[in-house]
């Protein structure tokens, strides 16, 4: 609505804004799906005629991809005002980029054996997602916890001593029980 209102012009400036701050912060597309799919097909027989005709698919799913990790990194950030009260907007977004980057799929964070091993046929296709899943599930349980025991942030440089402690052990709880809802729904 923003987008489109007369106001529109200063909400279009502040989502390109917050753009050049995400590859500022290298939190630009990274996605697995679409890494797999554009080297599954370039090694193919029928890669040019598929992968035209997937272009499209994979530039769909790049929007939605990216427009995830822009609403996890700005919650994160206003997760993050509410913890670390004293930082500075630059010292916050660069924390919950970190933060976000961590917790939030990257196919730039798989480990280049995973990677090589999945292209060449040694793993399954699609190991590296599950490796990334993986990757994800264990810091979000990891940061949850320190969050929860007044210890989260050395991590990135920041001592918990600069934090507002019953936010951060709140907003650690909250995750802790998320995340355990979460799993325990999945079995």
């Amino acid at each position: 609505e923003k987008l489109v209102s007369k106001s529109g012009g200063k909400a279009v400036r502040a989502l390109r804004d917050d753009m050049n701050d995400m590859a500022k912060y290298g939190l630009g597309n990274a996605n697995v799906l679409e890494s797999d799919i554009r080297d599954s097909l370039k090694r193919g027989v029928f890669s040019g005629y598929v992968g035209k005709k997937l272009e499209g698919i994979g530039k769909a799913y790049s929007v939605t991809d990216n427009a995830a990790r822009w609403a996890t990194w700005k919650h994160n950030q206003n997760m993050f005002r509410k913890v670390f009260p004293d930082f500075d907007d630059e010292r916050i977004k660069q924390v919950a980029a970190e933060f976000t980057n961590d917790t939030f799929q990257n196919f730039n964070k798989v480990s280049p054996i995973i990677k090589s091993a999945s292209r060449t046929g040694i793993m399954p296709q699609f190991v590296a997602f599950t490796a990334e899943f993986t990757r994800n599930i264990y810091n979000q349980a990891k940061y949850a916890g320190m969050m929860a025991n007044g210890t989260f942030g050395k991590h990135f440089g920041i001592n918990p001593s600069e934090a507002n402690l019953s936010a951060m052990r709140s907003e650690g709880i909250k995750r802790l029980v998320a995340l355990g809802s979460l799993v325990a729904t999945a079995e």
